[in-house]
C-alpha cells in the first residue's frame, strides 16, 4: 500500500515592513509571503517576471542562494521543471517542480529508488498560484514519475547545485 502524504508548507510571518528588495527585485528568504519546505528548508518563493507578460516565476533558494528559476509560460511549458534532493542535518529528502499545463488541476509525484530501500511515495502536489506545483517528501530518492490527467514523465533526481539554473 502506498502512502499518500501531502508536501509540508510553512509560511513565512509577514513582516511588520516590507524588506527593501535585493537587485532584480527578489526579497531576502524569510520574507513576508515565502514558503518553506518542511523536510529540505527550501525557501520557495513567487517572484515578478516581466519578460513573461507579467507571469511570476518559481523561485527556490538554499541557504539564501538561488538553486533554480522556473518561469512561467502561457499556454505551455515542462510539467516537470526540475527535481533534486539533499540532505539538512541527517534528514534526506526529496524535491520536484514543474508547472501547470493549461486546464490541469493536480498533479501526482511518485518518488521511486530510495537509496536505503523505501517503499515508493506518492504525493499529491502543491499548487503554487495558477502556474506551478511542488512536491516534498522525506527520503534520498533517485528518480520522481510525474503524472496529470494528460501527462505521465519521469526524471532522475539531482544533487542541489552549487550554482542557479533556469528551468
Amino acid at each position: 500500500m502506498t502512502e499518500t502524504p501531502t508536501a509540508a508548507l510553512a509560511v513565512a510571518p509577514e513582516p511588520a515592513a516590507e524588506p527593501a528588495p535585493r537587485q532584480g527585485g527578489v526579497r531576502p528568504p524569510g520574507a513576508g509571503g515565502d514558503l518553506v519546505l518542511a523536510n529540505s528548508g527550501i525557501v520557495v518563493r513567487l517572484v515578478p517576471n516581466p519578460a513573461f507578460d507579467g507571469r511570476p516565476a518559481l523561485a527556490l533558494l538554499s541557504d539564501d542562494e538561488p538553486v533554480a528559476l522556473t518561469p512561467a509560460l502561457a499556454g505551455s511549458g515542462r510539467v516537470l521543471a526540475g527535481a533534486l534532493h539533499g540532505r539538512r542535518g541527517e534528514r534526506p529528502w526529496s524535491l520536484a517542480w514543474g508547472r501547470l499545463p493549461a486546464g490541469e488541476f493536480s498533479v501526482c509525484a511518485e518518488f521511486v529508488g530510495e537509496t536505503q530501500g523505501g517503499a515508493p511515495r506518492t504525493i499529491l502536489a502543491t499548487r503554487l498560484g495558477p502556474d506551478f506545483w511542488l512536491a516534498e517528501t522525506v527520503g534520498d530518492y533517485r528518480g520522481v514519475t510525474v503524472t496529470t490527467a494528460q501527462n505521465r514523465l519521469h526524471s532522475a533526481l539531482w544533487p542541489v547545485p552549487a550554482t542557479p539554473h533556469m528551468l
